[in-house]
């Protein structure tokens, strides 16, 4: 580049003229074409946890936390922004302890990458000759878009967001319970996940490959539902203290369900839903010299409206013996 001469000529794609392998204008110089800058991110957090406690135990506790992450990403013209609330509530008294949570979140994107939208604008930033500089102008007077092929974009062009977003919405919520007394112990977990996202990912009129604008609005919907119950005595002494006898009972539910929409009105629907219930005995013999035998009979039974089986029976049986001095 530097036996180049810039002519100086009005021309809409270079301010300083048309290049010219002789002439008195100024020297070519390379054009720098990066779109990435330095990250940055902002973020704040509010945090309570308060306990009641009795004869140094938590009778009842809570938690709440608030936080914003404000984020400038490596790519220009692409910001992030994260809100969250975090709510937690327990307690404990006579062997129950119940806990419950609560978390709301949302994300928003000034573009969304699924698409692969980001990898391009990079990628047409690296191919840009070093003899053309995008950050000259995006468009033309014509208003078509200003870049060193007709088969190219200008990345700043597709960063100028046109419509473009991302929006994304989670709210997940639990519920803890367990009870122990006596050698026995009951628990049941419950968990709720609602997710929402949507985004703008089409393509500006002019968009090398896309003469005419390409709108695409996609909005996704999950919902997840998750119960586990599980009940146990762990040690009935049998044959005075000889043999323990230990007893388990799980059962597990788990339901997904998808949707997702698109602006021209196509839908696609997907749901998964599982039952699984597991039961487990362990026999344990003493023997002098601390020698134990353990057998363990165990039996699980599997359904699920998605699976080539819908339904299953998986038993199961394993001997061990331990030894100890």
């Amino acid at each position: 580049m530097p036996t180049l001469f810039y002519d100086g000529a009005p021309y809409e794609y270079d301010e300083k003229g048309r290049l010219s392998a002789m002439g008195s204008g100024p020297v070519a110089k390379p054009y720098r074409n990066n779109i990435l800058r330095n990250p940055t991110l902002l973020s704040q957090v509010f945090n309570v946890d308060l306990a009641y406690l009795r004869n140094s135990d938590k009778t009842i506790w809570s938690g709440m936390k608030i936080s914003r992450a404000d984020e400038a990403t490596p790519v220009s013209n692409n910001d992030h922004t994260l809100r969250s609330l975090d709510l937690m509530l327990g307690a404990g008294f006579r062997g129950w302890k119940l806990q419950s949570k609560l978390l709301r979140q949302e994300d928003d994107f000034s573009n969304s990458n699924r698409t692969g939208f980001l990898n391009r604008a990079y990628q047409y930033g690296l191919l840009t000759p070093a003899s053309f500089e995008n950050a000259q102008g995006a468009t033309l007077q014509n208003g078509a878009q200003r870049s060193y092929s007709l088969q190219a974009d200008n990345p700043i062009f597709l960063l100028h967001n046109y419509g473009h977003f991302y929006h994304r919405e989670q709210t997940n919520g639990g519920l803890e319970v367990e009870k122990s007394w006596n050698g026995f112990r009951l628990s049941l977990i419950q968990a709720m996940e609602k997710v929402h996202d949507i985004a703008e990912e089409g393509y500006e009129a002019g968009t090398a490959g896309f003469p005419d604008r390409a709108a695409l609005r996609r909005s996704q919907d999950d919902r997840s539902y998750y119960l586990k119950f599980d009940a146990a005595r762990e040690r009935i002494e049998l044959l005075e203290g000889a043999v323990d006898l230990g007893l388990r009972i799980r059962y597990t539910l788990a339901d997904n369900e998808t949707v997702i929409n698109y602006l021209a009105g196509d839908a696609w629907k997907y749901g998964r839903s599982t039952h699984e219930v597991h039961t487990r005995t362990e026999l344990k013999h003493h023997f002098n010299g601390g020698i134990d035998l353990i057998l363990e009979l165990g039996n699980t039974g599997y359904t699920s409206n998605t699976a080539a089986a819908g339904q299953a029976w998986l038993p199961s049986a394993s001997y061990s013996s331990t030894v100890s001095a």
